[in-house]
Parts: C-alpha cells; structure tokens; sequence
C-alpha cells in the first residue's frame, strides 16, 4: 500500500512538472491591457525616394532630366540619353553598406490629394548605372549601332511593404562601386524625366 502511494505522488509530480513546463514554453498571450506595439519609423515626405540616415531618412539628389541623342556619322550610330549634371552624387553609400531606399506614397489612390505627387508606385522605377561624360553624368536609353541596337530597360527594383503606407525598394543583385541613377518610368517620352541619383563608394 506504501509503495502503491508513493508511486502514484511520484507520477503526479511528473505530470505537473510537465505541465508546468509546457506553460512557460508557450509564448506570451497579449490582451487589451497590453500596451500597442511601437510603429515603424516611416518618411514624412510622399513621394520621395529616400534612404535611412542615422535615426531618419535623407532624399536621394533629385533630378527632372530632358532626352538627348547624338549622332556618330562616321560609325552611323545614334544614343539617345537622359542627361544628369554633375559628374558625382552627393549622396553616398559605403561598400559595405545596405543599399535600400524608402518611398511613402498614398496607399488609397482614391484619395484626392494623391494627383498632386506623381510618384506613386514603387513597381515603376528602373536602376542605371550612368555613364560619365565630362561634367555631367548620363542614363544611356537606346544605342544604335550600324548593325545591331541595344535598348536599356534598366534593372528592377524590388519593393515589399514597409510600415503603413511606405515601401522598401532594394536592387536585385549587389551593386559595385560607381555612380547610379533610378529612372521613374511611369511618363511619356516627350517628359522631364524624374530622376534619383546616388554614389557606391569603394571602401
């Protein structure tokens, strides 16, 4: 009969060890005591294509960029261009630093204030790395050869959503060191071009 209770105490203590032990492996239940989970720091500028900078966000250089072509009779080729001043960005990323940029936009297209800020979806920008052409930098467009053409679409930038009414965009590969532009592309070519510019440094 001793033995009988002190193996039946010996399997209670189990099963409650267990049970308590299974309690406090569970994740903490919130309810409306709690207080809100803190929001994400997003920019106050719409429209803007911005990176992080220190506890903020800083717009990249901004640009609004006319089309240009020259003419190469001797080789009977055209290119057809954006043209951005100045040879260098002021805004710049180190090597090793994550580039990533920041847009806030309208999310209810509906809403009436949203036909004031043209830039309005992150699926419409294009990366370029820009061509240097004494002082000012250049987003070749279309090269026309005398047998071939070659036509630059640009590279995609991936957007997710960030916070309430923002999005990341981050290039699709690693970017080396060099002068780059991102290109809105949602404008008819007779436009001024919108147009984001930066620097990857090389250290």
């Amino acid at each position: 009969m001793r033995y009988l209770l002190l193996r039946s105490g010996w399997l209670w203590a189990a099963v409650l060890g267990l049970t308590l032990a299974t309690a406090s492996a569970q994740p903490p239940q919130r309810d409306a005591s709690d207080p809100p989970v803190p929001a994400v720091a997003e920019p106050v500028d719409i429209g803007i294509l911005m990176r992080s900078k220190g506890p903020g966000f800083q717009p990249l250089e901004f640009h609004q960029a006319l089309q240009s072509s020259d003419m190469d009779l001797f080789f009977a080729g055209q290119k057809t261009y954006l043209i951005i001043p100045g040879s260098r960005s002021s805004v710049r990323f180190a090597a090793q630093e994550e580039v990533q940029f920041f847009l806030k936009i309208f999310m209810d297209s509906s809403d009436p204030r949203a036909a004031f800020f043209p830039v309005k979806d992150p699926t419409r920008f294009a990366l370029y790395t820009v061509e240097l052409e004494r002082n000012e930098r250049r987003i070749v467009l279309r090269d026309d050869g005398f047998s071939s053409v070659r036509r630059d679409a640009g590279r995609p930038l991936i957007p997710r959503l960030f916070g309430q009414s923002s999005f990341v965009l981050v290039p699709n590969e690693k970017l080396a060191p060099g002068e780059y532009a991102i290109k809105y592309t949602d404008q008819r070519d007779d436009e001024r071009y919108r147009i984001f510019c930066f620097g990857v440094d090389e250290r």
